[in-house]
């Protein structure tokens, strides 16, 4: 396969009416056509739930469509699309987050997704893909934002809509040229969507399998139906609702908590179970059926579905599909999802270098407080005889280790801590200082009443030269 290239490989067969695929759909940075898709992981999950498509004119697999009747050999009855002249829906990117993820080879970062291709609409396809066991893959991109570089086109906002499987020869398509084709198709996917969760959901029911085998024989255009027969889906809709025991609010909040990802719009039991309509965090609608209330939430049995919001305004209605209301959004959400993302990393390194920085900044300070303590106790004792002794800063330095100084700052935020320890080691030399001098005028008290009793000595031995002396005569 060539160099940044991507690519669908078939994994396995999931039943007998999918199979799950693996695609690599896009890397970041040039491609073979000289387009530069800028920004991957903000925009890849943009892909998340989007069709497959292909082609077949002139019968070759990788290139249009129509539709007929076939029956393979084992006499099973299936749709054919080798045909005419445009792209089919034939399978879809899975509408799970985790699905998708962005894998690093030989240094360069690609797209990677897992999603189903549909064997009972697409046989043929699958049939090709499995013998083959690759076929190359063309991402279908919106962009919003681009610019010209000297060799290359730089696309720096856009969205993903689709993933085209390429024949022999094709080249991808050019990046936005489609976008009113592939919104055209929307309806048709929806109408995929919802056929293969039925299938999947009677799979194991061989009764209901020959039911939906008479269904389709006896009329085989109902899946590609461009007009849809209006009036019997709403006489099925009313028929659904009459049916219907709709959850009051409370009820909606208790099964909330239990569909994590998703808001319970709504729910209604019938005969069948419990029937819970869902809107995912990225905006997108979804149904899940369960016998009762106590049953176990399978993920995997959530099932997107296009729902559609309708306007009435003086005696007109009119439906459009809720992602036309939705898609910008969504595309807004998952963008600020990922600048928030972004923004939490940047805080917690920008938390980290603080720290880092505090600690180093509290260190230092314990270092000058304990070296201004000592120069202060050494330009004290500079000019005096009598030096004040060093063990006068033990206490002090006790204080300076314990972070006593490191806190001191004044009104403008500015560490004082040397001045602090400097006022103190003076006020503590000036008390030794004291004791000193204290000592010092004991001794000479001493040395003066001495003297006294001296000279009373002298002057007793009753000698004129000891009177005379007795007043200080001589």
């Amino acid at each position: 396969m060539e160099n940044g290239v991507g690519e669908i490989r078939v994994l396995e067969k999931l039943n007998k009416y999918e199979f799950a695929v693996s695609i690599r759909i896009m890397r970041e940075g040039l491609n073979r056509n000289q387009w530069d898709y800028q920004n991957l992981e903000k925009y890849y999950l943009s892909f998340k739930g989007q069709p497959i498509l292909c082609a077949f004119p002139d019968g070759r697999i990788g290139d249009g469509h129509t539709m007929e009747e076939k029956v393979d050999k084992n006499g099973e009855f299936y749709y054919s699309f080798i045909g005419a002249d445009s792209e089919k829906i034939v399978g879809t990117i899975s509408e799970n987050a985790e699905d998708l993820s962005l894998v690093q080879e030989d240094g360069e970062t690609w797209l990677v997704a897992k999603g189903r291709l549909f064997a009972f609409y697409a046989k043929e396809l699958v049939d090709y893909i499995v013998e083959k066991g690759v076929m190359e893959v063309s991402a279908e991109t919106e962009v919003y934002e681009s610019h010209e570089e000297p060799g290359k086109e730089v696309f720096t906002e856009w969205r993903g809509l689709a993933v085209t499987i390429l024949g022999s020869g094709v080249a991808p398509a050019i990046p936005g040229a489609r976008i009113e084709k592939l919104a055209a198709i929307r309806d048709e996917f929806n109408t995929v969507l919802l056929k293969a969760a039925s299938y999947i959901a009677n799979e194991d029911d061989p009764d209901d399998d020959e039911e939906d085998e008479e269904e389709e024989k006896s009329d085989p255009e109902d899946d590609v139906d461009d007009e849809p027969n209006n009036e019997p889906q709403q006489n099925s809709t009313e028929r659904n609702e009459k049916a219907l025991e709709i959850f009051r609010k409370k009820q909606l909040a208790e099964l909330a908590p239990r569909f994590e990802g998703y808001t319970v719009l709504s729910a209604g039991q019938d005969d069948d179970g419990i029937h819970v309509c869902l809107m995912s965090n990225a905006g997108e609608t979804a149904v899940y059926t369960m016998a009762a209330l106590e049953d176990l939430i399978d993920p995997k049995k959530i099932v997107n579905v296009g729902a559609q919001v309708t306007f009435a305004v003086n005696g007109w209605t009119q439906s459009v599909d809720l992602d036309a209301v939705t898609d910008d959004l969504t595309a807004k959400v998952v963008s600020a999802n990922n600048e928030l993302d972004s923004t939490k990393t940047a805080l917690a390194t920008a938390e980290q270098t603080i720290t880092s920085m505090t600690d180093k900044e509290m260190k230092r300070r314990v270092s000058a407080a304990k070296a201004k303590a000592l120069s202060t106790l050494e330009a004290f004792n500079a000019n005096r005889e009598q030096k004040v002794d060093a063990k006068v800063l033990t206490k002090i330095n006790e204080c300076i280790d314990n972070g006593d100084f490191s806190e001191c700052e004044n009104a403008e935020g500015e560490w004082v801590g040397e001045e602090e320890v400097c006022n103190q080691v003076l006020a503590a030399c000036a008390k030794e200082v004291m004791e000193m001098d204290k000592a010092n005028s004991a001794m000479k008290n001493s040395q003066f009443i001495w003297d006294g009793i001296s000279k009373s000595n002298k002057a007793a031995d009753g000698g004129v030269a000891s009177l005379l002396e007795s007043f200080d005569i001589h």
